[in-house]
């Protein structure tokens, strides 16, 4: 089969290779590009590639591909640290505010403990003094109420946080992987790229 002029998506799959590895071929000169009538890029695919093109333009279609998957899982990890230490912000305030209602809540007290403490003492109009006790009362209970609710949000905050650090596991694990996939990739790369050299004996002939 001749040389023929192909556009990109056709030579890429005559050529069993991605489409980004024939437009990386264009840009490093390995193989030849033009634009056709209708302004379309088309390359000259050659009659028939080597097994070792073929090798290598998959090993780099695989190794982009594991590039990707680590900067994925790179994201991820960012990404799922960013929502724990915001989980990490959210629990640390309500527990302020629950701190701050069982204040509140102690002052009240103090004030009902020390408003019944006068109404014994003084024995004055004992109504008005009773219609502040159930004043006081009901500010202690919405107090109560309060810290209630912020125990409440605090405990759906240490989930959360958990739930945060196990994606920030998950994601330190696809990243690890896909580290070491890359590793592999590079090194299938290395050892294709070391096949492709002549035995000595060649050399020798050669330089003869």
């Amino acid at each position: 089969m001749a040389e023929n002029w192909e556009l990109i998506e056709k030579a890429a799959a005559r050529l069993g290779v991605s489409v980004r590895t024939v437009e990386r071929r264009v840009r490093s000169g390995a193989l030849k590009s033009r634009l056709d009538a209708k302004g379309r890029r088309e390359v000259l695919v050659p009659a028939c590639p080597t097994g070792t093109d073929i090798l290598s333009d998959r090993l780099s279609d695989a190794q982009e591909a594991a590039q990707r998957q680590l900067s994925l899982a790179a994201t991820a990890a960012g990404l799922a640290k960013q929502s724990a230490d915001q989980a990490r912000g959210d629990l640390q305030k309500a527990r302020r505010n629950a701190l701050a209602g069982w204040t509140v809540a102690g002052v009240l007290l103090a004030i009902l403990a020390g408003a019944a403490y006068i109404i014994g003492a003084r024995g004055g109009d004992l109504a008005v003094e009773r219609q502040r006790a159930d004043t006081l009362r009901a500010d202690l209970a919405g107090a109560r109420a309060d810290v209630s609710a912020a125990e409440a949000q605090a405990a759906r905050l240490v989930l959360e946080l958990d739930a945060a650090r196990a994606d920030v596991d998950t994601a330190r694990a696809d990243k690890a992987r896909a580290e070491a996939h890359l590793q592999a990739v590079q090194e299938l790369h290395r050892q294709a790229t070391a096949d492709e050299r002549p035995p000595w004996w060649q050399k020798l002939l050669a330089f003869r």
